[in-house]
């Protein structure tokens, strides 16, 4: 798992480079494989705006535009890129600048004219093919309408920083995501650990207007079910400080509304799965097993058959989910949703293996629901996502919840006796450090006697 280091310290204080912090995670038992350096050297490359358009007079397949870069006059640039438009804001490689990949730009003739820099893409600018934002493969980049021109793109962009690489244990699934690894940073250097402030500011309506019900008819295989529900849907690039975050992860940006799903797994380890309200029949989501040869086509647009031992996510006639796998593609977020079902829950990590295995189908979802999940995250994590929906103005969150299953968590108690602590490890470790770790580690805990 990779874990950008930038993004780790928006809850916990790092007082330490990233090589120390790498042996120190790796000395408390989380092993980091590399610390992976995200910086990237680019030169004179600023943020600019096309303001014209033209095509080349001399060459079809060549277009002409003036950019506005914020100096007072606009910059020439040629350039073939088919995805560029009057309006876009795009990275501007200005004379003498260089780029990840050693290349110089200066001014160049193309059939007659002189273009003076070039725009550039996010290959170019250094980053993996893998995670390029949708909208900008095998194109120009493009950065969202309200980038300030003339900044220089390694500021807009944050091209630095570096990530962690984590082997993460099967007994860990606590740590597969930003804020765990967070937490045991702050237990290993004894500093302060900060959880994600949750809170919506406004919600309109009731869920039940649009929703008609969750349900689970196996609990063995679902424990808990929750459901919230986002209306007034605006599908848009999701910002950039979200998009770097994905990347860094090594994740592709999609749209905003996948993005923020992406993000909140990312951040909590809870997966989460959206779906379009209007494609759901009988408005209802029901947790069930598959029924003999059923069949679902999954979201990369392949018909899958399924088994009485799957569990799916099913409307009122068919699957739209394979549970904890992956989504259906007729149910998925598109350019026209208007309200959508967000959906949280707790799989049966055998199950969701299982099926995993049985389909030859892996997901980021899938790698994190096959281990044991909280309870308590299932609503936290939901939260979450309306929370960012309406910070980036994606949607409006619609009043209440509707929930299936087991909601009440009783943490579980186990008694530690420090004299064993010794035995066991061979190290001697004060019984004050450990109610530090402990409490630090979100384990609250107390001496009473001679244990903890």
């Amino acid at each position: 798992m990779l874990v950008p280091i930038i993004c780790m310290k928006q809850y916990v204080e790092i007082n330490t480079d990233d090589k120390t912090l790498s042996d120190k995670l790796t000395l408390t038992g989380s092993h980091v494989d590399a610390v992976i350096d995200y910086t990237k050297e680019v030169i004179n490359v600023v943020t600019g705006k096309i303001v014209e358009l033209t095509g080349h007079p001399n060459a079809d397949k060549l277009v002409v535009t003036q950019v506005d870069i914020n100096n007072g006059e606009n910059v020439q640039i040629i350039t073939g890129a088919k995805n560029v438009k009057e309006g876009d804001i795009v990275p501007v490689c200005l004379e003498g600048a260089v780029l990840p990949n050693g290349l110089k730009i200066k001014k160049t003739n193309f059939r007659g004219l002189p273009s003076y820099g070039m725009m550039c893409s996010y290959e170019e600018l250094g980053f993996d093919d893998k995670v390029i934002p949708k909208e900008a493969k095998d194109g120009i980049a493009i950065l969202p309408a309200n980038t300030e021109l003339g900044k220089d793109i390694k500021e807009v962009l944050g091209l630095d920083g570096s990530a962690l690489e984590v082997e993460v244990t099967f007994n860990r699934p606590d740590c597969l995501n930003i804020v765990g690894m967070a937490r045991e940073t702050a237990a290993t250097l004894g500093t302060k650990f900060k959880f994600p402030e949750i809170v919506i500011e406004k919600e309109e309506g009731i869920i039940s207007d649009y929703l008609n019900a969750v349900e689970i008819e196996d609990e063995s295989l679902c424990s808990r079910f929750y459901a919230k529900v986002i209306k007034d849907i605006k599908i848009e690039p999701s910002p950039l400080w979200m998009q770097r975050t994905l990347m860094d992860a090594g994740m592709r940006p999609i749209n905003n509304i996948v993005d923020v799903t992406n993000f909140v797994m990312l951040e909590l380890g809870q997966p989460l799965h959206a779906y379009s309200l209007s494609a759901l029949e009988g408005r209802k989501l029901i947790a069930r097993r598959a029924k003999k040869d059923e069949k679902i086509v999954t979201l990369d647009q392949n018909e899958r058959k399924l088994d009485e031992n799957m569990l799916v996510i099913a409307d009122a006639e068919k699957p739209a989910c394979i549970a904890g796998v992956m989504g259906g593609y007729h149910s998925e977020i598109g350019d026209d949703t208007e309200i959508m079902v967000l959906e949280s829950a707790n799989f049966s990590p055998k199950s969701v293996r299982e099926t995993s295995r049985k389909l030859g189908l892996r997901s980021e979802a899938s790698a994190r629901n096959e281990k044991p999940m909280g309870y308590v995250m299932v609503e936290l994590a939901a939260k979450r996502a309306c929370q960012l929906i309406e910070m980036i103005g994606a949607g409006t969150v619609v009043g209440g919840y509707l929930e299936a299953g087991k909601s009440e968590y009783i943490p579980p108690v186990v008694t530690l006796r420090p004299h064993r602590v010794k035995w066991l490890l061979g190290v001697d470790i004060p019984v004050d450090d450990m109610l530090c770790y402990l409490n630090t580690l979100e384990i609250e805990s107390t001496l009473d006697g001679e244990k903890i």
